[in-house]
C-alpha cells in the first residue's frame, strides 16, 4: 500500500487557489480535468493534508 507522504505547503495551496480564481474552476473541474473519479484528493490538497503519492 502506498503511503500519504506528499503534502502541498502553504505557499503552493496559495499559488493554487489564486490559479484557480483566474481560470474561475471549481474542484469538480480540475478533478475531470486530471481523472479522478471524485473530488476528494482536491480537497485534501486545498486543505493541506497529505496525499497518495500516485495521485
Amino acid at each position: 500500500m502506498v503511503k500519504r507522504s506528499l503534502q502541498a505547503s502553504l505557499t503552493g495551496i496559495q499559488e493554487a487557489k489564486r490559479a484557480f480564481a483566474l481560470k474561475g474552476w471549481i474542484q469538480d473541474n480540475l478533478a475531470a480535468e486530471v481523472n479522478l473519479k471524485t473530488r476528494q484528493p482536491i480537497w485534501r490538497f486545498f486543505s493541506g493534508r497529505p496525499l497518495k503519492r500516485h495521485t
